[in-house]
């Protein structure tokens, strides 16, 4: 008997699998109601490429109607729970421009920033470009929709983001001072400088190899003030002489005693 129902119980699983699709609710483009519950529907359920392709099939037929404002979001939201960055930013960025006066843009604008932020590593000696982008559109978020909950939600995410940054770019700094190639670390160090306001202690260590590098280019530009090839091409060898170097390490140093 336990034998016998060995082999009938995948055909018994057969039947019950075929049963069930023939009660699958079907889908019908052409009911604009009926077709938006459907979509509506297998988002809620988890279904997200079947809520795109029904999406797109209900746009197809319903070029016109308002309720493809809803259904472009729906797009766009289904594409981030999939976790396909890339088109929901495009999908999101594409809602921006088409509703830019739409009650849930401050959601959408947040979105955008979560399609870059989702894509940025968190350590410091990766590109930060994707962080970046969040920042900027979070930051947009923020000056625009102050008041709404999505600009109280992202600041946490702007506070990490920048102190990510600034990590990112005294990783760098701290790199060619190592190297000893002075002018890129005094560059990027004037760059931590512009973005640390809030953070004292970036700052602080900005201005110090800020003091460090100019200390090293006025020693080489005494060195050889004629310039060789070399050093002709570096635009801080070439625009300033080993004294104004010096200086610019002595306001460094002065700044830094100050803080």
């Amino acid at each position: 008997m336990r034998l016998n129902l060995i082999y009938f119980f995948p055909v018994i699983l057969l039947i019950s699998l075929i049963i069930g699709g023939c009660n699958e609710e079907l889908y019908d483009a052409s009911d604009e109601a009926k077709a938006l519950v459907y979509i509506r529907k297998a988002y809620q359920n988890g279904l997200h490429s079947k809520a795109i392709e029904s999406a797109m099939m209900f746009q197809s037929k319903h070029p016109y109607t308002n309720a493809n404002m809803d259904v472009d979001l729906l797009i766009a939201d289904s594409y981030f729970q999939m976790q396909e960055y890339l088109e929901a930013a495009i999908h999101y960025e594409r809602f921006v421009k088409l509703y830019p006066k739409h009650p849930k843009k401050p959601y959408v604008l947040y979105r955008i920033g979560m399609t870059h932020w989702e894509q940025a590593p968190k350590a410091i000696d990766r590109d930060q470009a994707f962080t970046e982008k969040a920042l900027k559109v979070w930051k947009d978020l923020v000056e625009n929709h102050p008041e709404s909950s999505e600009a109280a939600t992202v600041k946490s995410n702007i506070k990490e983001g920048e102190l990510r940054l600034l990590g990112s770019k005294k990783f760098i700094a701290s790199f060619y001072c190592r190297q000893q190639i002075w002018h890129s670390c005094y560059q990027k160090a004037t760059e931590i400088i512009k973005d640390s306001s809030n953070y004292t202690s970036y700052k602080k260590d900005a201005l110090q190899l800020i003091e460090k590098s100019c200390r090293e280019m006025a020693r080489l530009k005494r060195k050889d003030e004629t310039g060789t090839a070399k050093l002709k091409k570096n635009v801080y060898f070439s625009k300033y002489s080993s004294q104004k170097l010096n200086q610019m390490a002595d306001e460094a140093r002065k700044e830094l005693a100050g803080l």
